[in-house]
């Protein structure tokens, strides 16, 4: 299969799930656009990202660091220090996933104005679908 100038493996779905997977929680973009101006301390994370518990943020940070997005960097102080940044393979990732959170924000209205307005036309019907 062929996307513009570009050939789709035959995977293709099974590595877009994959990637989007570990990307889609509601807290990984948030932490990753942070940490795209360079390394930054937990507790500085935790600060700049409101709403984020401690727990929710080692959980995140944790899965980014399994699956290649973030780098967690020890560094040898007095207290020892420990600040999480973005590894080469992430970083490719930064514009589209600038792109997906502006077309994400900006929708946003619309997104909810086609819920309402379908939620109305079926008058309280659930078909199973209307609600995922």
């Amino acid at each position: 299969m062929r996307l513009y100038d570009y050939d789709i493996p035959e995977d293709a779905c099974d590595r877009i799930g994959a990637s989007l997977g570990h990307l889609g929680s509601k807290w990984a973009l948030p932490i990753i656009m942070r940490l795209s101006d360079g390394p930054v301390r937990f507790n500085e994370l935790r600060r700049q990202i409101p709403g984020i518990s401690q727990k929710v943020l080692t959980a995140t940070l944790r899965s980014l660091q399994r699956n290649g997005y973030i780098r967690r960097r020890e560094v040898a102080n007095v207290p020892p220090q420990v600040d999480y940044e973005l590894t080469p393979q992430c970083r490719v990732l930064l514009l589209p996933m600038r792109d997906l959170v502006r077309a994400a924000v900006d929708q946003q209205p619309a997104v909810l104005a086609a819920q309402r307005a379908f939620d109305a036309s079926n008058n309280g019907k659930d078909d199973g679908q209307s609600r995922r």
